[in-house]
């Protein structure tokens, strides 16, 4: 019976201990817009090659939940427009940071 109630302990405290999964550590990434002249459609913004996501001209997109690390941030432009600067850039995150993405754009 001894035997019984220690493999059972030893059992409760594996089931209940630490499981050595942590939570990913993350930050935001606020990508900023800042354009002149009229532009001829939307900007796409896409980070690690996921889905686009609509930002405006002049306008302030932030993501959150980003995973700390190197990610590539990229901005598509319509016909007749043009970032200054690397296009798409590398920009490193940091938990529990925000990290901050400026183009700058000329439409003609």
């Amino acid at each position: 019976m001894r035997r019984l109630f220690v493999l059972a302990a030893v059992c409760w405290v594996v089931a209940c201990g630490d499981d050595g999964s942590t939570q990913p550590s993350v930050g935001t990434l606020q990508i900023t817009t800042v354009t002149t002249g009229t532009p001829p459609g939307e900007f796409t913004i896409i980070v690690d090659g996921a889905s686009p996501r609509v930002i405006g001209p002049s306008a302030t997109l932030s993501i959150t939940d980003v995973d700390e690390g190197s990610h590539v941030v990229q901005l598509t432009l319509p016909t007749g427009c043009t970032a200054a600067g690397e296009n798409p850039r590398t920009v490193s995150v940091t938990a529990p940071n925000t990290t901050t993405v400026d183009f700058a754009i000329a439409c003609s």
